[in-house]
């Protein structure tokens, strides 16, 4: 693979997230650059603060500073209209 092929991936409030922990050392031990991002955590008490537009407008930014090939995007199924939302605007605005 390309020397500056990156790979970027994101969990929407998962800081556990299995997808991203399991995929970024693998990855990694392929030489391929890879990040993850944790997007917005699960407060204490499990509950979850909506995304709002200057979190997706940093998120983007990350983004557009870190320059991928590819962003993949974790989720659990109650995140879906957010994966919807953040996906467009990162292929609109990236």
């Amino acid at each position: 693979m390309a020397d500056n092929f990156k790979i970027t991936l994101i969990a929407l409030y998962d800081w556990n997230s299995l997808g991203v922990r399991t995929l970024h050392p693998v990855l990694k031990s392929d030489n391929i650059q890879v990040n993850s991002i944790f997007f917005k955590l699960a407060n204490p008490n499990n509950t979850m603060a909506p995304a709002n537009e200057a979190d997706i407008e940093a998120l983007v930014n990350l983004l557009k500073d870190i320059r991928p090939a590819l962003v993949a995007v974790s989720l659990r199924s109650t995140m879906f209209k957010l994966a919807v939302r953040i996906t467009q605007d990162i292929k609109s605005r990236l």
